[in-house]
């Protein structure tokens, strides 16, 4: 997906001939010549008629087209860069479609540029792969053709040919072309494009009409259309049906009574929608190909400015990202890109810090990890819970402990309860501590590090509850 160009002549927009092109705005011309009436709630209407299209509306649809032209280039120069790697590997594509292309000069630049990207990407001699790539073109265009083999598996059976015998290996070298082969390879499984393309196939194979057969049905069409797809011959799909439906229905019932349109071809009208499709493809085959640089060009029409800046800006990232990888030849680097991309690699070194830190954080709040006792001084709810195997250091008053044994977490004394939300430490059963950290239940607090509170101290407890526990941390607070 290197090269995009438009089989457009962007002069056309300008012009009145850009209606009399095969395709969907032809069409809509010919349907509104004819008048059409509707019935809605605020009264009759009518849709078209003669002379309804008026110059003016023609004018102000061809301006509406130059915007939306420009305004593609743009989203497709920002999403799909042609200094793009992956998209580099086009030169590999055996398509009969790209094979009547080879010959535009447009298309053969592309090639060469995407080339010597590929050489750079992979350290291999520009000019070695260009030689070995086309010495095995034509084995490959045909293992395609014959075999019905992919692009990837095509070239891949084509050097283990050429490789395959010592007085061969000699006259077809192919080191530079396998390693670009094997970054190939290797990005193959980087995209679903597969698996999106065989579910919209499959939508398009079984419609709504055939919707409510069973699952088991599904997966046999599934099956059979990707078979289809790939290597399997006609015969081969054929034995396949007649196995699944031997195995799902039993023998054919035989029919001795002869059909009456047996042999007779279906009449087919020559306006469907493949046809029209067709048509227009076969149209638009005729035209030559057109630079997106000269569509943008001559496209012209005031766009929408704040998208405009956001497509260009996304194609100046796109580019410093693209230096960064060291994806750009030496003619493509601007002015000023080196210190935008260094900065934006800093950027990008802050962000992964920060992203790895907070998953880093997110995990031990997900996952915590035991708390241990070992050095940590702890308080008992009741003394008959204390083990004296384990070197445990226990202290009397709370507020001089970090480990809290309480009989229950739902039912924790008012003054544990403050000294751990605020000093923090651990909420343990006494099972917790017998076993040594073995079993039970224990929740650990963190300290508050930046608490403000507004402490109200009863007039009436400070001269009549002085014992009481609220009073005491209050003033151990203060």
């Amino acid at each position: 997906m290197n090269c995009f160009e438009f089989k457009l002549d962007p002069l056309e927009l300008g012009q009145e001939q850009i209606f009399e092109n095969v395709g969907y705005t032809t069409e809509a011309l010919k349907l509104l010549e004819r008048s059409r009436g509707f019935l809605l709630p605020s009264g009759p209407k009518t849709l078209g008629g003669e002379k309804r299209v008026t110059p003016a509306m023609r004018q102000e649809c061809r301006q509406l087209c130059q915007k939306w032209v420009r305004l593609v280039g743009e989203t497709i120069l920002a999403e799909f860069p042609s200094y793009d790697i992956l998209g580099s590997f086009h030169v590999f594509n055996l398509d009969p479609k790209a094979r009547r292309d080879a010959s535009d000069c447009l298309v053969q630049d592309s090639a060469a540029t995407a080339l010597a990207r590929l050489a750079k990407h992979c350290n291999v001699d520009p000019a070695a792969l260009t030689a070995e790539l086309e010495d095995h073109r034509p084995i490959a265009l045909q293992l395609a053709a014959e075999c019905r083999m992919d692009n990837f598996s095509a070239w891949k059976e084509a050097i283990a040919r050429s490789q395959s015998r010592k007085t061969v290996r000699q006259n077809h070298p192919c080191q530079s072309l396998k390693e670009v082969l094997i970054c190939y390879g290797a990005l193959q499984s980087s995209s679903t494009s597969a698996v999106e393309r065989l579910f919209s196939q499959v939508q398009n194979h079984v419609p709504h009409d055939r919707a409510h057969m069973l699952a088991q049905h599904l997966k046999s069409e599934v099956k059979l259309l990707a078979m289809e797809q790939g290597m399997a011959s006609s015969m081969d799909l054929i034995d396949l049906a007649r196995a699944h439906w031997a195995a799902n229905y039993g023998t054919p019932r035989r029919n001795h009574q002869p059909r009456l349109d047996k042999g007779v071809a279906k009449k087919r009208s020559a306006e469907t929608e493949a046809a029209f499709l067709a048509k227009r493809r076969k149209a638009a085959d005729v035209k030559e190909l057109v630079p997106l640089e000269k569509v943008l060009e001559d496209a012209g029409g005031a766009v929408n400015p704040k998208e405009l800046s956001l497509q260009k800006t996304r194609q100046y990232l796109h580019k410093a990202h693209a230096y960064l990888e060291e994806a750009l030849l030496e003619g493509e680097v601007p002015e000023h890109l080196v210190e935008v991309a260094e900065a934006l690699k800093t950027i990008q070194e802050a962000n992964d810090k920060q992203r790895q830190a907070k998953a880093s954080r997110q995990t031990r709040l997900f996952q915590p990890t035991k708390p241990s006792l070992r050095g940590k001084s702890i308080w008992l709810q009741k003394e008959s819970w204390m083990v004296q195997a384990g070197g445990y250091k226990y202290v009397h008053e709370p507020r001089f402990a970090s480990v809290f044994v309480v009989a229950s977490p739902e039912i924790v004394p008012e003054r544990i309860n403050w000294l751990v939300s605020i000093q923090g430490g651990s909420l343990v059963s006494p099972d917790f501590l017998s076993s040594h950290c073995s079993s039970g239940w224990a929740f650990e607090y963190q300290p508050a590090t930046s608490v403000r509170r507004h402490i109200f101290i009863d007039p009436v407890s400070c001269f009549v509850g002085f014992q009481s526990a609220a009073f005491q941390i209050q003033i151990c607070l203060i």
